[in-house]
C-alpha cells in the first residue's frame, strides 16, 4: 500500500495521477481537474457519468458557479457545508473546460472531513468519485481499497476516521424546477432554498419527501449524479 502525506499527494496529483483519500461519506479517488480522464480509466467508469468537484471551503468553489446561481449557492453552502450534500449548479462560462457533464452543470461539495479538507487546501479543488471499480462494491478501509487500486497512492495516516458509508445527497440548483436526490440522509430537517424567478422551494423533513413551495411546482426525481 502506497501511503502518502498531503505534500507528496500534491506532487502525485501534479504529475497527472489520482489520489485516494477519506471523506465523511465514502472514500474518494480524486485528481486535478485538468486530468479528469484518469479517474474514468482507473475506475472503468462510464464517461456519461460526471464527477464531483470537492473543495475545502466555499471560496474555493465560488468561481465555478454561474452568476445566476451564486446567491443560492452561498445560501445553501453556508447552512449545509461542510457536509454530505452535493449541489449541482450551472457552471461558470470560464470553467467549462473542466466539465465532465453533458449539460454545462457541475456537482460541488465540501466534505466534513479534516483529512480531506487538509488535502484540498494544499492541492486546490479536486474532481472526485467514490474509490471503487464501477459496478462493484468498494471497501471503506485503505487496506481494502489498495487491493482494487494497487498502483494508486493513498492519503494517510491510517486508520481513517469513521465515515457514514453512504453517498451524499444530491440537489440541483438549475433554473428548471428539478431536484436530484440520490440518498436522503443528510438530516431529517434539511431545507434547500431556490429563489425567484425560478422558484422558492423548501425541503422540510426530507425523509418524508415533504415539499412546500410558492407558487406550486412539479418535481422530477432523477439520479444522474
Amino acid at each position: 500500500m502506497n501511503l502518502v502525506d498531503c505534500k507528496t499527494a500534491l506532487k502525485t496529483l501534479k504529475s497527472g495521477l489520482p489520489i485516494i483519500f477519506p471523506t465523511d461519506t465514502l472514500p474518494a479517488i480524486g485528481c486535478l481537474p485538468k486530468f479528469s480522464n484518469i479517474i474514468y480509466e482507473f475506475k472503468k467508469r462510464d464517461r456519461n457519468k460526471p464527477l464531483i468537484l470537492m473543495g475545502s471551503e466555499q471560496k474555493q468553489l465560488i468561481d465555478y458557479v454561474h452568476e445566476s446561481a451564486k446567491e443560492d449557492y452561498e445560501n445553501i453552502a453556508s447552512k449545509y457545508w461542510p457536509g454530505a450534500l452535493t449541489m449541482v449548479v450551472p457552471a461558470s462560462e470560464k470553467q467549462t473546460s473542466i466539465l465532465t457533464s453533458n449539460d454545462l452543470t457541475l456537482g460541488l461539495r465540501i466534505p466534513n472531513s479534516y483529512i480531506a479538507q487538509s488535502l484540498i487546501k494544499e492541492t486546490g479543488p479536486l474532481l472526485t468519485s467514490s474509490a471503487n471499480i464501477s459496478g462493484c462494491s468498494g471497501s471503506m478501509t485503505a487496506e481494502g481499497i489498495a487491493l482494487d487500486f494497487p498502483s494508486v497512492k493513498i492519503l494517510g495516516p491510517i486508520p481513517w476516521d469513521k465515515s457514514s458509508g453512504k453517498a451524499s445527497t444530491v440537489i440541483s440548483l438549475m433554473s428548471i424546477s428539478t431536484i436530484l436526490l440520490q440518498s436522503i440522509f443528510v438530516t431529517n430537517s434539511l431545507v434547500a432554498e431556490r429563489k425567484q424567478p425560478s422558484a422558492i422551494v423548501k425541503m422540510v423533513t426530507v425523509s418524508e419527501f415533504t415539499f412546500h413551495n410558492s407558487p406550486p411546482l412539479s418535481f422530477k426525481f432523477v439520479s444522474l449524479w
